[in-house]
């Protein structure tokens, strides 16, 4: 993220981390080098950089809507409605979230970050590890 040219408002809302910003950057760089090289040197830069990731049940698990599997599971299992609190802090141009998921009356995970929908992410993804303690992240 440090090497993304970013306007003035981005760099002060932490754009340099922002996963929407890092993804449209390597998507622009897969299609440059396409562009300019051909399917084989994209395919082979894509492999070299996101195969190592495939493999990683932490680093897949990023990729995760967390948000989705929750809701289809409190779903599935009739469990209750699902409700996110989310409260903000810190300035306009730095603000940072935290979200509290809850499953009908219980209360689950949290997670912060420097938008509502992230800190919604990481407090389904929190929830999920404490709904499923012995197990691994699943391999969507």
């Amino acid at each position: 993220g440090q090497h993304i040219y970013l306007g003035r408002g981005e760099k002060q809302s932490n754009g340099a981390n922002k996963a929407s910003i890092l993804a449209d950057t390597m998507e622009a760089i897969f299609g440059a080098v396409y562009i300019n090289h051909g399917m084989e040197r994209a395919k082979e830069l894509i492999l070299r950089l996101v195969a190592p990731m495939l493999e990683d049940g932490e680093l897949l698990g990023a990729a995760t809507d967390w948000k989705t599997v929750i809701q289809e599971e409190a779903a599935g299992g009739k469990l209750g409605d699902v409700l996110y609190e989310v409260t903000g802090t810190g300035p306009d141009h730095a603000r940072s979230y935290t979200a509290t998921l809850w499953i009908g009356e219980r209360e689950l995970g949290q997670g912060q970050g420097p938008s509502k929908k992230e800190a919604e992410q990481e407090a389904a993804r929190a929830s999920w590890k404490l709904m499923h303690p012995n197990q691994a992240l699943p391999q969507l």
